[in-house]
């Protein structure tokens, strides 16, 4: 590459929708420059506030196209997309054709920038759009402290050891406390259910039913607790093959199933993991 080639494709651009003739600042993101407005910035920005308060030049030439504030360390397009959150009303065509990783690439930017009013509305957005992993990834590195426990215990409550999404950047620490909470909650599962089997009067409820039950619903998710063992036509299929019998017959009925494990204790499911949570981290898992 030449010195003139690498001249020209370094030349600093102006973003064909965030460059306005009123602008009053130009910023420079990688080599992408946007001609904004700094009342807006400084309203919706603690951090542009005190940078316009505290940094204003002598000479009046820094925040022109001769010399633009540079903005380190960010990519033009995340930064182009964080600024249309600000200038264009939501709902607009440009703001609803980001994806959920360009939103997620504003989220952290927004947290960074302190634009806390963006950061809730990305927030509230993204909440429903994205798998649990990923919540309890961006929760404490994006200041959303709301979001950390309960994708903590969704995660748990998955009883998996394949990831939801496949995203490997989430620390190990957090990775070894899902882990530790499922552990925990299989066991608190086995231990139930032969109490349960002790406690149950009439004989509803005898140890080669309750056989397949100790096998699987120790490892299940809720989910697939309900869907496999107490749909209308689950212990027919669930017992199929396995050998077990009981004494009334070769099924294992739907009451058995929930006195054996009835929905009451997907509360205490939910007490050990907020106490494993607590014990471990005061804060958020960082």
């Amino acid at each position: 590459m030449t010195d003139a080639t690498r001249l020209e494709s370094t030349t600093p651009a102006r973003h064909e929708t965030l460059w306005y003739d009123d602008g009053n600042v130009v910023l420079q993101a990688e080599s992408t420059l946007f001609n904004v407005h700094r009342s807006i910035l400084a309203r919706a920005s603690k951090l542009f506030e005190d940078m316009f308060t505290l940094g204003q030049p002598h000479d009046g030439k820094e925040g022109t196209s001769a010399s633009p504030v540079p903005i380190h360390d960010v990519r033009a397009e995340a930064f182009g997309n964080l600024l249309l959150q600000l200038y264009l009303p939501w709902g607009s065509k440009l703001v609803t054709a980001l994806s959920d990783e360009q939103f997620v690439d504003v989220l952290r930017l927004a947290h960074r920038l302190q634009f806390e009013e963006i950061c809730t509305i990305v927030s509230d957005h993204l909440v429903s759009r994205l798998s649990a992993e990923r919540r309890l990834q961006l929760g404490p590195t994006c200041g959303l402290d709301a979001w950390s426990f309960p994708a903590f215990e969704e995660l748990v409550l998955q009883m998996t050891t394949h990831s939801q999404c496949g995203d490997t950047s989430i620390p190990p620490a957090p990775w070894h406390l899902v882990y530790r909470a499922r552990l925990a909650i299989s066991q608190y599962r086995s231990s139930t259910i032969r109490q349960r089997v002790i406690d149950l009067e009439h004989g509803r409820m005898h140890w080669h039913a309750a056989g397949p039950m100790l096998e699987l619903i120790p490892h299940l998710s809720r989910a697939e607790f309900t869907e496999k063992l107490l749909g209308n036509t689950a212990p027919r299929q669930f017992l199929q093959g396995s050998g077990y019998l009981c004494c009334y017959g070769p099924l294992v009925t739907i009451e058995m199933l929930q006195d054996c494990y009835p929905e009451q204790c997907e509360e205490e499911e939910k007490r050990v993991i907020r106490t494993i949570w607590e014990e471990c981290y005061v804060t958020p898992v960082v």
